[in-house]
């Protein structure tokens, strides 16, 4: 089933249910090129709800909101997280944790930071270790950083920057949402 076509005067583009699809408009039979790709992974409310059970640790960076998917928007406030705050090129920091948010940070002028230490207890979480999430949008300072144990994961890349860990707070996944720029 196509569920998008795009085209130029001399290539056209298809997604087919998990293939992206090249192939000239002369000849549609002739396929220059084809991608075969995870489709749960290309949507930030997909990533988002496949792993309510884990942590999920999102910085932001640079910016993150002009092309941010009005389904992704609902999730976010499906959490508590006020996403409809967060204004062009802001910092935004959070945790989330069973699609609900533990902790989260926005502003738009200046870099946040969330900082969770070994042995504290958060929503009856005992944290196991030391995290500190901070984001800064382009005008803040144009960084991400999630560390854990004093060893960076984030990705540090535009847009939504995602940590996810299991319950004892090991790193399972780094995940990327660029939701400025048009795929």
């Amino acid at each position: 089933m196509f569920r998008g076509l795009l085209q130029n005067q001399s290539l056209k583009v298809s997604l087919c249910d998990s293939l992206l699809i090249f192939y000239t408009p002369e000849k549609e039979t002739d396929i220059l090129k084809m991608y075969s790709f995870d489709a749960s992974d290309l949507s930030i409310d997909k990533f988002l709800e496949t792993r309510s059970d884990h942590f999920m640790f999102i910085a932001v960076k640079d910016e993150a909101t002009l092309q941010l998917q009005e389904s992704s928007k609902e999730i976010f406030r499906k959490t508590g997280i006020p996403i409809d705050n967060l204004g062009y090129r802001g910092s935004l920091a959070a945790v989330i944790y069973n699609n609900k948010c533990l902790f989260y940070n926005i502003n738009n002028t200046e870099g946040v930071e969330i900082i969770m230490t070994k042995d504290s207890v958060a929503e009856g979480f005992r944290i196991l270790k030391d995290i500190v999430i901070s984001s800064q949008g382009y005008d803040a300072g144009n960084n991400a950083s999630v560390m854990i144990d004093n060893i960076e994961y984030c990705p540090n890349q535009r847009g939504f920057n995602m940590v996810v860990t299991d319950t004892a707070f090991n790193v399972v996944e780094v995940k990327n949402f660029d939701t400025h720029q048009v795929f």
